[in-house]
Formats: C-alpha cells, sequence, structure tokens
C-alpha cells in the first residue's frame, strides 16, 4: 500500500490551531495559518536607520508526514508581494521526509519571512502565510547516504 503525506499539530501547539487545507478543489497547495500574531519588521526601515536584521518566522505549529521519496515545497502566496509586502526569505523552503518528528522541533514547519515595505507588517493568527504541495523527488543510481537527520532548520550542515 501507498502512503500518502499528511499534517498534524505539533504536541506544544495551541489548541485552536489550523491544519492546512486546500483552498479549491483544483488547488495543489495546502494552505498554512499563521498560529498566532506576529510582527515582520520593515526592512526598508531596519536597513535607513542602519539596524541589522535577520527574516522573521512565522508559526504553524503543524508537522508534516511525508513519505519516501516525497517532499513538501513550501512558496508564497502568490498575493503576498503586491497585497501586503511580504516574501519567502529562502524563496522557496524544502521539508524534507526526516524533518517529521526531529528532536530539535518535532517537524515544526515555519515561514521565513522579509518585510519590504516601509511600514512593519502584522500577521494575524489564522491568516493565511504560505502553501505546500507535495512532490515527488528522485534520486541518481548508486547514490548511498548514511547519515541521520539530527534535528531541525539548518541541522544537514551550512555557516
Amino acid at each position: 500500500m501507498i502512503e500518502k503525506p499528511f499534517f498534524e499539530k505539533v504536541s506544544y501547539a495551541p489548541e485552536d490551531t489550523i491544519i492546512p487545507t486546500r483552498s479549491t478543489k483544483d488547488a495543489a497547495g495546502y494552505d498554512f495559518f499563521a498560529s498566532e500574531d506576529i510582527v515582520i519588521p520593515s526592512l526598508f526601515k531596519a536597513l535607513h536607520n542602519g539596524e541589522t536584521l535577520k527574516p522573521t518566522f512565522v508559526p504553524t505549529h503543524i508537522k508534516a508526514f511525508i513519505p519516501k521519496n516525497m517532499f513538501l515545497q513550501l512558496a508564497n502566496r502568490s498575493g503576498n508581494p503586491l497585497k501586503i509586502g511580504i516574501s519567502m526569505a529562502n524563496g522557496v523552503g524544502i521539508v524534507d521526509a526526516d524533518y517529521y518528528n526531529n528532536p530539535d522541533n518535532e517537524g515544526h514547519i515555519q515561514g521565513i519571512f522579509w518585510n519590504m515595505t516601509p511600514e512593519d507588517v502584522v500577521i494575524k493568527k489564522g491568516q493565511k502565510i504560505f502553501q505546500g504541495i507535495f512532490l515527488e523527488y528522485f534520486t541518481i543510481e548508486n547514490d548511498v547516504v548514511d547519515v541521520e537527520r539530527g534535528g531541525g532548520f539548518g541541522s544537514t550542515g551550512g555557516h
């Protein structure tokens, strides 16, 4: 039997956390909802004031079970840049199957955003913030990797 992906709340999620849903019957993407009010500071304002600013995490308190040879691609909602001036800091996010139930954060899926407007943007709890699409992937012949994931964001290396 083929395993299917599914969403669930992390154990520390607020009771009213919203499970991602598709907005229309033919939509490929599942809409993720902010699980708390978050202010995304203005990058423009920070730069103008000579401040350093990191992108802002928007929590969903959702994790995804993802079958082998699949991943969850996180993408900005098409209206976000035009309507509220925010963009995903990493362009798109890739959630691997082994992110689920990792020891750092249980696989908590969060969006990472920049605010390109001159004013801070307030994201309200329950607001649609990004979308996720389950995709299949393939590996090359003779691909052997024995390393297990050790944690959450950035746990597989980098800077």
